[in-house]
């Protein structure tokens, strides 16, 4: 893309400097010479002219007109010079969060309780029109240190941002389409569903976890291994404050706790509910699952009480095995909690999956054999397919895969002897997983004992 430094933009935007880069465009320190101003000067990447770029750069530009707010950077103008999209934006002076983490390390929890309400306000006010934010992230938050000590929040970047009031913002995003950054994605973004609010509220977790721990709650050698760990691990414990007095420290936690449940419906329903745990009187830093939060049941276990080796799964999760496309037939049960579905561990790791929307046998013995079938459907609802399935002419030396509950040694008894090729327990181990469905395919006649 052609540089823009020392050209006046639209008879008015003189820029001076490139300060940045994005996916679509690039970003301008530039000056605006009818105001004699610092302004910040995004222009589209003209290679990045098809009609899904240029839509999202409009939408941020309508988004952020929208949402005039305190907290949210402000944009000054928009237009097209010389067939040159462009938005200008405030200029900020500070530091954003991910750099104030990388120079400083951890926040204290005095410094986090400073600012997380201007990030709930400005998140709220996001919510209440309408609008999720989709890439939460700490270098998405800007940090002006003013001279009368009023530091300021501003949330940045709506690029990826969905509006739910416009019906033509939700055709730029395709269904199924991954939006975000792996690092700070919710579960169900991962899974290519559709966003809400209650993403934006995991993300904010993430960011609270890192910036009381220093990093990132999951990590991980690739793309895949991150975008993984979401989806199964635990978090690894947040270390003790060093000022292990500090009344504040064990609220957070249980903030970033229950911001960091899987399922969507077991996080805060809203800003408003995170909210009041901010501001409700401190409980026991010792809060068991059944305890409630929010006027809410909390149904995950926590993960915060101190320093604690690296669990199993983390370590057998630590890196990911090169993956081999399968073409997997996935007969699944709808609408299962994350840690018990095997679909997205598949997508991620690159398998072609087939699900069958309903189990019309006429038409699933006509499809293209698949190289091995996976069930889970449920206990009962398993059997009666495995069996069906093993009638079809053809089908007889496909490997069928059964999922089930860890432990239960009756149910694994009677899945090999019905004839599955292998058992997956869930909560689903993705290396074990990944490791027994390639293991098939290193004897050419798939034999099917486990």
């Amino acid at each position: 893309m052609e540089s823009f430094i020392n050209k006046i933009v639209a008879k008015r935007y003189h820029c001076i400097k490139q300060i940045g880069a994005g996916g679509m465009g690039l970003v301008y320190l530039a000056e605006d010479r009818s105001l004699n101003r610092s302004v910040v000067l995004k222009i589209l990447n003209p290679s990045h002219k098809d009609d899904k770029d240029t839509s999202r750069f409009l939408r941020e530009a309508k988004i952020l007109s929208q949402l005039n707010h305190p907290h949210i950077v402000t944009i000054h103008d928009f237009g097209i010079w010389k067939k040159n999209m462009y938005i200008v934006l405030e200029y900020l002076q500070g530091d954003n969060l991910q750099q104030l983490i990388e120079e400083g390390g951890p926040r204290s929890p005095a410094w986090v309780l400073h600012v997380l309400p201007q990030i709930l306000d400005a998140l709220e006010a996001a919510h209440h029109e309408g609008v999720i934010h989709r890439d939460l992230k700490p270098s998405n938050i800007f940090y002006q240190k003013r001279s009368d000590h009023n530091d300021t929040i501003k949330i940045l970047d709506f690029g990826t941002a969905l509006s739910l009031d416009h019906d033509t913002y939700d055709k730029i995003t395709t269904p199924g389409e991954v939006i975000g950054t792996p690092h700070y994605m919710s579960p169900e973004q991962i899974m290519g569903k559709e966003a809400s609010t209650c993403s934006d509220i995991y993300s904010l977790g993430v960011v609270l976890y890192e910036m009381l721990s220093g990093d990132a709650p999951f990590t991980g050698e690739n793309r895949i291994s991150i975008l993984l760990a979401h989806l199964y691990k635990p978090p690894k414990p947040i270390s003790l404050w060093k000022g292990e007095d500090d009344q504040q420290y064990p609220k957070l936690l249980e903030i970033v706790n229950t911001c960091l449940n899987k399922n969507p419906e077991d996080r805060y329903a809203s800003i408003h509910e995170l909210r009041k745990t901010l501001t409700e009187e401190l409980k026991s830093p010792a809060r068991l699952p059944e305890n409630l939060v929010g006027d809410r049941q909390l149904r995950f276990k926590q993960f915060y009480q101190g320093p604690v080796e690296d669990s199993l799964i983390e370590a057998k999760t630590s890196t990911i095995m090169p993956v081999l496309n399968r073409d997997l037939l996935v007969i699944e049960a709808d609408n299962l909690p994350i840690e018990n579905s095997i679909t997205p561990l598949l997508k991620i790791t690159n398998h072609t999956i087939r699900s069958p929307i309903a189990l019309e046998w006429d038409k699933i013995k006509k499809m293209k054999l698949p190289e091995a079938v996976i069930l889970n459907k449920g206990k009962d609802e398993n059997m009666v397919i495995i069996q069906q399935i093993q009638s079809f002419k053809n089908w007889g030396n496909i490997p069928v895969f059964i999922c089930g509950p860890e432990g239960d040694l009756e149910y694994i008894s009677l899945a090999i002897d019905a004839g599955a090729g292998d058992y997956l327990s869930y909560p689903f181990d993705p290396r074990e997983i990944i490791k027994k469905i390639d293991r098939l395919y290193q004897d050419p006649n798939h034999n099917r004992s486990p």
